[in-house]
């Protein structure tokens, strides 16, 4: 029994060892075929990779594609990007390529170059809008809807664009490149840097830091309201922000905060309030008061002839005169009767007096006499301490 299970043992152990050797080789050959595996996989990249920067993918003749370009032609924007055909399209920087374009063409405000393999090159341009000219040194320069300038020292008036007025044009710099210039002119006035010219193509900028912000800002906000009929903006005193508007209203925003609110009501009152033709003045106050509507004075009566006092008496009645429209925008001929209570009324409710000082006082047919009045200096009126606001 002994013996057997000796043999019997004996048989085992050779069998494990026989396995054992038998995985110990697989595993070699496993490692080998990994390795010759990995060599290949390396030597193929690396063929690939030669093949594909000096064989494969290079720009061929007729592969740049230049989209959204009309000032320029395709072979200016070549030349400038400095493609050439043969180019390789895996080494090629796109960046430096947009760069070189925004940098050297003015007019193209923003550009994406795509790689189009095997062989081509998509090129996408958006070219500069103008959006207002800025007074400069007795003449105009000409800046775009992005904020960079397209043209300086323009002798003639594009009147097809805002004009900016009290701007006090500059060479842009960085915040950075300022910082260290007023350091140096602190340190050595006379050794110090210049101020950097102005160029066309570089961003828009002011002396004065917050005039750009101020700039930016309103004509985004002008864009956003569609409110496109701008003649002139006013930004020499920065607290006190004057549009001309339609060529026959003149926009009173006072300082920068708020632009959003106070142009909106604005738009809105000139929209919605107004009579047809309407020329004055309208003055953004606050929140609460919102905007003062002043008329051009004795130019297009808000009223039919007829004096009223606040407490709603009438005094020194006379016929109205003709040929004017009244505040709803209705023609007045002349020939309205004079009412029982000695108002003229219209029909509305409401009727007038001029004193010729452009003080207008409208008299409620019912008595009440509420006063919208105007004068000279500062457009209040002299009733019940209500101004003609929306």
């Amino acid at each position: 029994m002994a013996e057997r299970y000796n043999r019997a043992a004996g048989t085992s152990g050779v069998s494990r060892a026989s396995y054992s050797g038998a995985a110990v080789r697989h595993s070699r050959r496993r490692n080998t075929v990994n390795l010759y595996t990995t060599i290949a996989a390396a030597v193929t990249a690396a063929l690939g990779s030669l093949l594909s920067l000096n064989v494969l993918f290079n720009l061929s003749p007729t592969g740049l594609t230049v989209n959204g370009v009309t000032l320029y032609t395709p072979e200016q924007i070549q030349q400038i990007g400095g493609l050439v055909p043969g180019q390789n399209l895996v080494r090629l920087n796109t960046e430096f390529i947009e760069r070189r374009l925004t940098e050297n063409l003015v007019y193209i405000d923003d550009v994406s170059v795509l790689k189009d393999y095997p062989d081509g090159l998509i090129i996408n341009i958006t070219e500069a809008v103008p959006s207002v000219q800025i007074e400069y040194d007795g003449g105009y320069c000409t800046m775009s809807r992005s904020g960079r300038l397209l043209e300086i020292g323009e002798s003639e008036r594009n009147k097809k664009l805002p004009l900016v007025t009290g701007f006090e044009l500059a060479g842009y710099e960085t915040p950075e490149q300022k910082e260290k210039r007023l350091e140096a002119e602190e340190i050595d006035p006379i050794g110090a840097p210049e101020k950097p010219d102005i160029k066309a193509g570089m961003p828009v900028a002011s002396d004065d830091d917050q005039k750009t912000a101020i700039l930016t800002e309103l004509l985004e906000k002008l864009d956003k309201l569609q409110m496109d009929k701008v003649a002139k903006i006013d930004l020499k005193n920065r607290i006190d922000i004057k549009m001309t508007y339609d060529g026959r209203m003149q926009l009173e925003l006072g300082s920068s905060v708020d632009l959003d609110i106070k142009l909106t009501t604005i738009k809105a009152v000139i929209d919605k309030e107004l009579p047809e033709g309407f020329e004055g003045t309208l003055r953004y106050n606050t929140i609460d008061h919102s905007v003062s509507v002043i008329p051009k004075k004795n130019d297009v009566p808000l009223a039919i002839s007829g004096r009223s006092t606040t407490d709603g008496q009438t005094s020194d009645s006379q016929a109205p005169a003709a040929g004017y429209y009244d505040e709803n925008g209705v023609y007045h001929d002349g020939s309205e009767q004079q009412a029982a209570d000695g108002y003229y009324d219209d029909g509305t409710g409401y009727s007038g007096y001029d004193d010729g000082t452009g003080y207008y006082d409208y008299g409620n047919d019912q008595g009440y006499g509420y006063d919208y009045g105007y004068d000279q200096n500062y457009g209040y009126d002299y009733g019940y301490g209500y101004e003609q606001t929306w």
